[in-house]
């Protein structure tokens, strides 16, 4: 486990290494000091053949109980515009030298001593990293995180001044809101904050709660679009699974010019000897229609073929992996048991699994379903397959009756060894997600799912019963049918359960969930509950309700706990956007508040001017 949560700080150690109704809408571009002022620069444009230099320096650390992990670089970094692929879209060679690391990654000498390569394009996103084939794939995300750090989007259209942009670290998707900081100065100087995790990927998924302590990141940019020229930021964040915090992760980074004439330091790949990784595309391998040879193997050399792909190590093998079994499956509908009966026996080794059972939820032929619900409940399968099989039956397509019934026997199978608590908490967890996907295709099937997941949560008898019964429900989406239950739970005699009964109650949303939370906050006595009612009164697809924003801002002042403050704070930022009243009680609680993280927490939604 502590080196999982390592990972996690990995993932966020560079300045994105490791939400939405407003980003669908526009933030209001704030008036500038001067109105003559000239608007930022609101594309990147480059030419070939242009070289900047930098020293960058980043760090992390990341607590986890009693563990804590130490994750440092510094480096050389130059970046050489290759070539132009479209008017929008510029192909860059990043390279690194004396590079001096500390941490998790043993050695990054071998996979830094060829170029990596970005695709940029004119908001100065990045839109893809390729990587030779010799980087490892633990080496390659690091490296990849470190670059997602330096991404500044300059997203605003002519005179904006403030903008929010949706962007993705190694952690999973996120808003960063950018503000000019100082229209009439040249260079132009930027901040960029991380406002809310939309998604947090991995298999925690949604269930993994992700807090932004503090996000600040200051950038200076050449006003016609060349680049950056600095970068300073500092991110801390917590994590949290069912209530209960996984780790503590600090992370800064910067990035200043070079004076030298060096040249370029590194070689660059081939483009036969790169690995591209764009995860906006990973979805589109899947679909691309079976080449006559691969339908033409026999069972053997197809696994065999597959195995090979999935075992390669980077993310292009991977993908045409999934591809390969895919296009088998539907073609060879029989072939679905062989492949849970290779599993079963090790023929597919352990690093190609998962992959495995994503194709045959993916095929979505009846023989596949039938080959999942058959794995469901083999015995012989190791508990960590028996829940992939769980979590693919909830979303395969046309999912039918037998699959809701596995799912409920699985579900309901005796308390016993922690491998099969884990697997019934995984099967109550899937028929919520199982109802969500067929709510409106398959309404009698979703009944039965809402009363399934009644029974469960009226006759269960541990905490963790209780506990997966929430998140089912949670996962399911429909208030209608379940806020009233999921709320008495708020009466719960254990915290833990009402946190969660807090959270599945934000999850659902709607002015009756809303009611229930905020009339519980201020009967609460345990900090951490009243901490996840506040961030569970947070839509990601709205803002706060109106009485939600009254109740924050009347109990901001006098709340004790320095977290559960932040968590009123965001609640109040978040709504500042569109509700004057809560600017108000931001700017009133920035003049008294002692806390100076709490401080800077309130300045990502106010100007510094509405501060003074």
């Amino acid at each position: 486990m502590r080196r999982a949560r390592i990972g996690a700080a990995l993932a966020f150690a560079g300045v994105a290494a490791l939400v939405g109704l407003y980003l669908r809408r526009r933030e209001p571009a704030l008036a500038p000091p001067d109105a003559s002022a000239p608007a930022p620069a609101a594309r990147c444009h480059f030419a070939a053949g242009d070289v900047w230099s930098y020293q960058l320096s980043s760090s992390a650390e990341e607590t986890a109980g009693e563990d804590s992990a130490q994750e440092s670089l510094r480096a050389k970094v130059w970046f050489r515009v290759e070539r132009e692929v479209s008017p929008t879209e510029w192909r860059v060679a990043v390279a690194m030298s004396d590079v001096v690391h500390d941490g998790v990654l043993r050695e990054l000498d071998a996979p830094t001593a060829k170029a990596m390569v970005v695709r940029v394009n004119q908001a100065c996103a990045f839109a893809g990293f390729g990587f030779d084939k010799s980087v490892p794939v633990d080496a390659r995300r690091y490296l990849r995180g470190q670059l997602r750090d330096l991404e500044i989007v300059l997203a605003g259209g002519p005179g904006a001044y403030v903008w929010v942009s949706r962007q993705s670290d190694e952690l999973g998707e996120y808003a960063a809101t950018y503000r000019v900081a100082a229209p009439d100065v040249t260079p132009l100087e930027l901040t960029k904050q991380r406002n809310r995790y939309l998604q947090v990927d991995g298999p925690m998924g949604s269930n993994l709660k992700t807090t932004i302590v503090e996000s600040q990141t200051r950038a200076t940019v050449d006003p016609g679009g060349r680049w950056m020229q600095r970068i300073d930021g500092v991110e801390h964040l917590t994590l949290r699974f069912q209530g209960k915090v996984l780790a503590d992760v600090r992370a800064t980074t910067h990035l200043s010019p070079r004076a030298d004439d060096a040249p370029f330091p590194r070689p660059v790949p081939a483009d036969g000897d790169l690995v591209w990784e764009d995860p906006k595309t990973d979805a589109g391998v899947a679909a691309a229609a079976p080449e006559p040879a691969t339908i033409a193997m026999s069972v053997d050399d197809a696994t065999a073929k597959f195995v090979a792909l999935a075992t390669a190590g980077d993310t292009a093998s991977s993908q045409e992996s999934l591809a390969l079994l895919i296009a088998y499956l539907r073609a060879h509908p029989d072939a679905a048991d062989e492949v849970v009966a290779r599993i079963r026996r090790g023929a597919i080794p352990p690093a190609a699994q998962s992959t495995a059972f994503l194709a045959l939820e993916k095929a979505g032929t009846p023989r596949a379903q039938e080959a999942l619900r058959g794995a469901l409940k083999d015995g012989k399968l190791d508990g960590t397959n028996r829940m992939r099989a769980a979590l693919a039956l909830a979303d395969v397509p046309s999912p039918s009756k037998d699959t809701f019934e596995a799912l409920r026997d699985a579900a309901r199978s005796p308390a016993g060894s922690q491998s099969n608590d884990l697997l019934r908490g995984t099967a109550t967890r899937a028929l919520g997600r199982l109802q969500k996907n067929v709510g409106r295709s398959q309404p009698e099937l979703a009944a039965s799912i809402r009363e399934e997941l009644e029974r469960e949560l009226r006759d269960a008898r541990s905490p963790d019963a209780v506990g997966s019964a929430l998140d089912a429900m949670g996962n399911s989406g429909d208030a209608t049918a379940y806020e009233e239950a999921v709320a008495r739970k708020l009466e719960d005699e254990s915290p833990l359960l009402r946190a969660q009964a807090a959270r599945t109650l934000g999850k659902l949303g709607g002015a009756a969930a809303t009611k229930a939370l905020v009339d519980r906050f201020g009967r609460e006595p345990d900090p951490l509950v009243r901490e996840m009612i506040a961030d569970a009164l947070i839509p990601d697809d709205a803002p706060p309700l109106d009485f939600a924003v009254a109740m924050a801002a009347a109990a901001v002042a006098s709340e004790p706990d320095v977290n559960v403050r932040g968590a009123l704070l965001r609640l109040l930022g978040e709504a500042s956007k569109g509700d004057a009243s809560a600017k108000v009680a931001l700017v009133t609680q920035f003049r008294r508040e002692q806390v100076a993280s709490l401080k800077a927490l309130i300045g990502r939604y106010c100007t510094a001017a509405e501060l003074r």
